[in-house]
């Protein structure tokens, strides 16, 4: 994956319904077996957000009742994680962090 990686700084504006957010990678498709999600950072548990990887697009549906559960300038990562060939395992990646608006 690329050398020198660096998350996008970037606030996610939350509604008080369903919250659809959707990013494309700019650098075209996902390896198959890639995953995402959001961490929210909320003490003493952070919730996650798991997401839907299709090629170079990472989409989220989350109902109302999961973004009532974040308050505003609660900060969160959006994690990506390629499948690594060479050790089997995973590398992770920080792709966008942040905070929420309301």
């Amino acid at each position: 994956m690329p050398i020198g990686w660096r998350p996008i700084q970037d606030n996610i504006d939350l509604s008080n319904g369903d919250f659809i957010v959707e990013r494309t990678h700019p650098g075209g498709p996902l390896p198959p077996g890639t995953t995402a999600e959001i961490v929210w950072a909320i003490s003493p548990t952070p919730i996650t957000w798991p997401a839907t990887v299709e090629g170079a697009v990472v989409s989220w549906l989350v109902q109302q009742a999961e973004v009532a559960l974040i308050p505003a300038g609660t900060p969160f990562a959006m994690w990506i994680h390629y499948p690594n060939a060479e050790t089997s395992g995973v590398d992770d990646y920080e792709w966008i962090k942040g905070v929420a608006r309301r």
